[in-house]
């Protein structure tokens, strides 16, 4: 491995790197603009210049090799770096239209950043006297394009053809009329992934119609989470204030989505706040209609209910159905439960294809919407759907816990679920959604969305990837973890106790495929089961 030497101190490189990929290895930050350590290098920013020791003239880092015993100085050590840098700001905002207070970047903007540190210098331009370009062109449904902030560095452009394969964007005109374009006036950005390049933008260029105007990023709190559209669980940053979710970002993870997600993905926060969310848990006392109460009514009288039926019954009348839905956690503490309370009961999970929709895309979508379809087998859930089902029917099965799933309405089994429901003498579902399988339900257990609780999702690689509550439950929902705990204290059984951290420890101290691992292992970027 070559050796170079960055503002004084010595470091290793890898092979072929450049000056600005060790540099960002070894925590030395350079300027820049055009570079993205997920694209091909362009050098037309000219913002990451370092001085190179026998280099005739300052060279771009990001189209540096490095090479054995090369001395680099940056911008932290030499003034030339400086001065140039300057320089490159002073052309980059001679037309810029100033206009921070309404630009959705304002607050994450490099222009702003680099301004403030490398130029703080007046603009010598009036604003009359700047050249004027078109402003909010629609490059699509999502994607918003301001020429007049576009300071070129074609981000954008290497990104649909390198990542995308997509022909879709160019650089047209020369000098100072030069902007970013579609390849014809009639033509819109498509594919899946087009919200990226609005991510990648280091200014205010491009904007998503789903944020624009929305919130100022610097009101936003900010928690690292999964995304739940599909089992890839790509890695998220979750923009939130009071109480309201407004935005998915990608989050780094090279095993998981490098840089990037998909733009259905993106969307799946809205689920939080979604018409037809469970705000208070439900109790049918009488007819076909369930009514809102409160979680001491509905969980004794489920209690009462179940406990009769096992007396009359057996424990093996009792039935559950965990959910590729929900959390490792609370399928775990469903197992427990029953383990504790109804032993030879069965404890089911949904086949491997129940959300499956089409087979994966070349990027990230891998087709399977459900993202902890591995949760079944990594607990050793092995019962069915059918099974289940045909239990109800043959009248061996007379009380079923469910979480999450719509199973009157989800998969090839959906009707005959539903009729098979109508025969039980008591259905409990735990959900976030008052959905058709919820509808049915004598009690309905108001669960929260990901977003407001503390756990993990496996994806479909095997990847433990956690998640932590970026808003609090919304009015009377309850965490999953949380419910089924009350939920067994009521049964009279012994479950692990605490949040999803301390459930996840007591998982993997007794699961054999979570051996080795623990919530603080897992960091932000997770883990692999039997690693």
């Amino acid at each position: 491995m070559p050796k170079i030497t960055i503002d004084g101190t010595e470091f290793e490189a890898k092979d072929g790197a450049t000056v600005i990929q060790t540099c960002a290895d070894n925590g030395i930050d350079i300027g820049h603009y055009c570079w993205h350590p997920g694209l091909s290098p362009e050098g037309n920013c000219r913002m990451c210049l370092v001085e190179v020791e026998k280099a005739p003239k300052l060279m771009p880092s990001c189209m540096t090799t490095v090479g054995d015993g090369m001395v680099v100085k940056t911008q932290h050590t030499s003034e030339k770096v400086r001065e140039a840098q300057r320089d490159v700001m002073e052309f980059l905002l001679v037309d810029h239209p100033i206009d921070c207070p309404i630009c959705d970047q304002a607050g994450e903007c490099k222009l702003q950043d680099y301004y403030m540190q490398y130029d703080r210098q007046p603009s010598q331009v009036p604003l009359d006297s700047k050249v004027h370009k078109p402003k909010r062109q629609k490059f699509s449904e999502q994607v918003t394009y301001d020429a007049e902030r576009c300071i070129l560095c074609t981000r954008c452009v290497r990104f649909c053809r390198e990542i995308e394969g997509k022909e879709e964007l160019g650089m047209i005109n020369r000098g100072a009329v030069s902007l970013i374009s579609l390849y014809n006036d009639e033509a819109k950005l498509s594919g899946d992934y087009q919200v990226n390049i609005v991510d990648i933008c280091p200014v205010g260029a491009l904007t998503h119609s789903d944020f624009r105007f929305k919130k100022r990023v610097w009101f936003m709190d900010y928690t690292p989470s999964i995304c739940a559209g599909c089992s890839r669980g790509c890695n998220v940053t979750v923009g939130s204030h009071n109480a309201k979710v407004y935005r998915y970002k990608p989050r780094e993870n090279q095993d998981v989505n490098q840089w990037w997600m998909c733009d259905e993905g993106r969307l799946t926060y809205k689920q939080v706040h979604a018409e037809g969310r469970l705000l208070k848990p439900r109790l049918r006392s009488g007819g076909d209609n369930s009514e809102y109460t409160d979680w001491r009514r509905v969980l004794d009288r489920s209690a009462d209910v179940i406990k009769l039926l096992e007396k009359k019954e057996g424990p093996q009348a009792i039935a559950a159905i965990g959910s590729p839905l929900a959390s490792t956690e609370e399928n775990y503490l469903l197992k427990k439960l029953f383990a504790a309370r109804f032993p030879g009961a069965k404890v089911a999970f949904p086949a491997a294809d129940l959300y499956k929709e089409g087979g994966p895309d070349k990027l990230l979508k891998t087709g399977d919407k459900a993202p902890n379809a591995r949760a079944g087998a990594a607990l050793g859930l092995t019962d069915t759907i059918e099974s289940v089902i045909e239990g109800i029917e043959a009248g061996t099965i007379k009380a079923l816990y469910m979480l999450g799933d719509d199973l009157a309405a989800t998969g090839p089994l959906a009707e005959r679920f539903a009729k098979a429901a109508e025969k039980l003498s008591w259905l409990m579902v735990q959900s976030p959604y008052y959905h058709a399988t919820a509808q049915r339900a004598h009690a309905v257990l108001a669960a929260t969305h990901h977003l407001e609780s503390q756990g993990t999702f496996i994806n479909f690689e095997g990847r433990v990837q956690r998640f932590a509550p970026a808003i609090k439950p919304q009015v009377e929902a309850r965490t999953g973890v949380q419910i089924l705990q009350d939920m067994a204290a009521a049964l009279g059984a012994d479950i692990p106790g605490g949040e999803g951290a301390q459930v996840f420890d007591a998982l993997a101290a007794e699961e054999k495929q979570f051996s080795g691992l623990s919530w603080n292992a897992l960091g932000d970027q997770g883990a692999k089961l039997g690693q």
